[in-house]
């Protein structure tokens, strides 16, 4: 079939090439001859090269040789990967509460410590100043408050006088719980248990509410944040299975759900979030690494499934071939279809196509419609 073609596509180009048409029947027949004796060496050349190539090939063969499938019902599931980035679950920029200057840092970059444990103390040398004054007042105001409830509870003095040295001493009080919490507050302290991966403070400078001075980061459970177009919507759900692998770590994959999901879609990439939760058993996994999800978005029982490979698409649509047997022999036949979720791999056939067909899924791009070909059993 092959050498037909070759000697036909010959024939054409010697055909345009001529400058002139013959006027007898004895050119045309000197003409026939000479075309004839021009295929001749040319198939006699194309022999010459199919034995250099081999005795088995069979891209020449007048049948070619094809491998096909039987089309049958199936179970198809189709998954989405998402590129992620991953954080710990509890990482913290600490600040300070208060202005002031710095007296004392008492960790170093890589410790790990304790929720609670003291960070770093700014000074709080007027407030403690203020706060003795306080407690003073408080004393007096205290004995004098005593004084005239005895007196009170005598009816010696009135309620009014009474009533007063009650106030006096219970603002007394209020103002001590404040200068004591505007003290506590010169302590930074580790709001939860983890390692100190920066500090940016130096003794001796000035602290400010809104500057971070410590990251604090605890590598126990990882929290993977992922941006996935609003067309997954309808099909990812809290509770719903996700593979996760990291670049940096290609032997590494957990496998774990989807634990909170967005309910706004963002205006500007058309997307919305989901957060994935795992344990960072080894601690290998660090903030900030990339991820690559993997998540089920489809799946379906008894569907036609071919692989995506065989199909092709022209003006008129996606089409495959299938072979028929007719009289003993078998032909290729296009056949136009109709497709549904497909993937790399696999592909759903709508329409087009029965179950028990054959479709080919070796040679496929070889053929044409109606040819002869041969099965590979």
């Amino acid at each position: 079939m092959k050498k037909t073609i070759i000697a036909t596509i010959v024939i054409v180009a010697l055909l345009s090439g001529c400058s002139s048409s013959p006027n007898s029947n004895e050119e045309i027949q000197n003409q026939i001859m000479s075309y004839r004796q021009q295929i001749a060496n040319i198939n006699k050349k194309i022999a010459e090269l199919e034995n250099q190539l081999g005795a088995d090939s069979t891209i020449y063969n007048d049948n070619l040789l094809i491998d096909t499938q039987k089309v049958q019902l199936s179970y198809y599931e189709h998954f989405i990967t998402v590129t992620a980035n991953v954080d710990a679950e509890k990482n913290a920029l600490i600040s300070p509460q208060m202005n002031g200057q710095v007296i004392g840092i008492y960790v170093q970059e890589g410790q790990t410590v304790n929720q609670g444990k003291l960070l770093a103390k700014i000074n709080d040398d007027i407030l403690q100043k203020n706060l003795a004054q306080l407690q003073t007042s408080l004393f007096l105001a205290d004995t004098m408050y005593q004084k005239q409830k005895r007196l009170f509870d005598q009816n010696v003095i009135s309620e009014v006088q009474y009533l007063q040295a009650k106030n006096q001493k219970e603002t007394l009080e209020k103002n001590i719980e404040v200068i004591e919490s505007q003290i506590a507050q010169t302590r930074i302290n580790a709001p939860f248990s983890g390692i100190i991966d920066k500090v940016d403070i130096k003794v001796g400078e000035l602290a400010t509410p809104g500057r971070a001075v410590f990251q604090l980061v605890n590598l126990n459970t990882m929290i993977v944040n992922a941006d996935v177009s609003e067309t997954y919507l309808p099909n990812l759900n809290i509770g719903d299975p996700v593979s996760i692998t990291f670049p940096t770590y290609p032997d590494i994959k957990i496998e774990a759900k989807i634990f909170q999901k967005g309910n706004v879609i963002d205006p500007a990439n058309r997307t919305f979030w989901l957060k994935i939760k795992f344990p960072n058993i080894d601690q290998k996994i660090k903030p900030n690494m990339l991820a690559n999800l993997q998540m089920k978005d489809y799946e379906a029982n008894d569907v036609l499934v071919v692989p995506t490979t065989i199909l092709n698409k022209d003006i008129n649509g996606w089409f495959l071939f299938v072979v028929s047997k007719e009289n003993n022999e078998f032909f290729a036949h296009k056949r136009y279809v109709e497709i549904g979720v497909s993937d790399n791999n696999n592909t759903i056939i709508t329409q087009g196509l029965s179950e028990g067909e054959i479709v080919i899924n070796k040679g496929f791009n070889q053929v044409s419609d109606g040819m002869k070909v041969s099965i590979n059993n």
